[in-house]
């Protein structure tokens, strides 16, 4: 939870029964503030499992996640979002499409098997960082190429509409 909701003790009430009445024991729930640098950054050890948002999952926090060995599982926004295509695009470019539900009841389902399932949930985490490193958003050279490639083509036809009379290649 962000910063702002890390405090508000009733909420934390209210989520715990709510996990709690589907199986996932309290002790498993931490609720953080805020934190920025280092420390940002290892405490992303401590997450089995990062629940996205939605309608407004997250992306930043999606890709830095991942990129930490950290499993999000996240859903296809309903009503379609741009937020929601970013996150089920990061998602499914590290290899983990099976994190990607299409409702709020898939969605409860996945998390609910995830997190009774220990040894399921270790097996998905050994599968992030890899899946993350070896997809496409770190696939900077093949992106590199794709992006040279664009701007010769954007060129190519500004140059034949004549915009681009005086610009050498």
């Amino acid at each position: 939870m962000g910063p702002n909701l890390a405090g508000d003790t009733d909420l934390k009430r209210v989520t715990q029964a709510r996990l709690a009445s589907m199986g996932v024991a309290p002790e498993r729930i931490f609720f953080e503030g805020e934190t920025k640098g280092a420390e940002y950054l290892s405490a992303f050890a401590n997450i089995d499992l990062a629940l996205d948002t939605s309608p407004a999952p997250g992306s930043t926090t999606t890709l830095e996640a991942l990129s930490n060995g950290v499993p999000v599982l996240t859903m296809s926004a309903v009503p379609q979002t741009i937020p929601g295509f970013y996150a089920r695009t990061i998602v499914e470019a590290a290899g983990l499409p099976d994190l990607v539900t299409d409702s709020w009841d898939s969605y409860v389902l996945r998390a609910t098997e995830l997190a009774s399932d220990v040894h399921a949930l270790d097996r998905l985490r050994a599968r992030v960082r890899p899946g993350f490193d070896d997809g496409p958003l770190r696939d900077d050279i093949s992106y590199t190429r794709r992006l040279e490639s664009a701007f010769r083509e954007m060129f190519e036809r500004a140059r034949s509409a004549g915009w681009a009379q005086h610009v050498a290649a």
